[in-house]
C-alpha cells in the first residue's frame, strides 16, 4: 500500500497528466510566413461609408485569409463617401502576410491595440527584401470579422479614426452584385479592367 501511494506521489510530482502543459516560456517564436504563403492581385474596391465608428474591443483573431470589405468614416468630419482599394492578407497565429504589395512578419497585440511588424516587403508573393515597416491599429476581432481602426488626417488639418472592416473569406475574389446602402460587404469591380487573382504558396503577376 505504501509503495502504491509513493508511486502516485511521484507521478503527480513529475506531471504525469500533461493535459494542462504549456509551451515553455523560452520557446522559440514561430517562423514568419513566406511572401508566397498568400499572393493576391486585384482591381476591385470597397465602399467608404459615412456613419458611426465603433469602439475597439480587442479579441482573438481567427486564422485565415481576410479581405477588406468596407470602411466607415465618422459623420462629423465632412468627408464624402467613396471607394478604397480592397486589400487582402493571411493571418496564421501571430504571423501575417499582406497578399498584394505589403509586408510579412509578426502581429504584436496589447489589449485592444495591435501592430503589424514587417520583416520583409512582398509584391504579389515575391520577397522584395528586408523591411522594418510598422502599422499600428486599435482593433476588434469577433468570429469572421476583424475591424482595424486607423488614424486619418486631411490637408486642412482635420484628423479622425477610420474603421476598416475585414472579413475572413474562403474565396477572396467572390464579389457582391450590388453595393449595400448600409455598411456591409461592398467588394466589387468598379473599373473596366476587372481582375482578381490569388495563390497559396505561389506568386501572381500583374492584374492589368
Amino acid at each position: 500500500m505504501k509503495r502504491n501511494l509513493l508511486m502516485i506521489m511521484m507521478v503527480a510530482a513529475c506531471g504525469g497528466d500533461d493535459h494542462g502543459s504549456q509551451q515553455p516560456p523560452d520557446a522559440a517564436p514561430p517562423q514568419p510566413l513566406a511572401c508566397n504563403a498568400f499572393a493576391y492581385c486585384s482591381t476591385y474596391s470597397v465602399h467608404k461609408y459615412i456613419g458611426t465608428v465603433a469602439a475597439p474591443a480587442g479579441g482573438t483573431i481567427a486564422d485565415g485569409v481576410y479581405r477588406l470589405a468596407w470602411e466607415i468614416d465618422p459623420d462629423n468630419v465632412n468627408e464624402d463617401p467613396g471607394q478604397d482599394y480592397a486589400e487582402a492578407m493571411l493571418i496564421r497565429g501571430t504571423q501575417f502576410v499582406r497578399g498584394d504589395s505589403g509586408g510579412r512578419g509578426s502581429i504584436v497585440i496589447s489589449g485592444s491595440h495591435l501592430t503589424f511588424q514587417s520583416v520583409a516587403h512582398c509584391t504579389g508573393g515575391t520577397d522584395d527584401g528586408p523591411s522594418t515597416d510598422k502599422l499600428d491599429y486599435d482593433y476588434t476581432a469577433a468570429g469572421d470579422q476583424l475591424s482595424l481602426f486607423g488614424q486619418v488626417s486631411r490637408s486642412d488639418g482635420v484628423k479622425w479614426t477610420r474603421q476598416h472592416v475585414w472579413l475572413r473569406v474562403g474565396d477572396v475574389c467572390q464579389t457582391v452584385a450590388n453595393q449595400p446602402t448600409d455598411p456591409g460587404d461592398s467588394y466589387m469591380c468598379r473599373v473596366s479592367n476587372c481582375a482578381c487573382v490569388t495563390a497559396m504558396n505561389d506568386t501572381v503577376g500583374s492584374c492589368s
